[in-house]
């Protein structure tokens, strides 16, 4: 599988990183085998 779209998002700005401390008031949803979902608030 290719990963072109996803190096050319990052390039093109359409993607952006967002600092792990910028987000607050963590609560995890759901935990299955290969993971966890997790509900943030993030505040700018």
């Amino acid at each position: 599988m290719s990963s072109g779209w996803l190096e050319d998002g990052i390039a093109g700005g359409h993607i952006k990183s967002i600092p792990y401390d910028e987000f607050s008031k963590h609560e995890v949803i759901a935990r299955g085998a290969f993971g966890e979902v997790t509900k943030v608030y993030w505040g700018q």
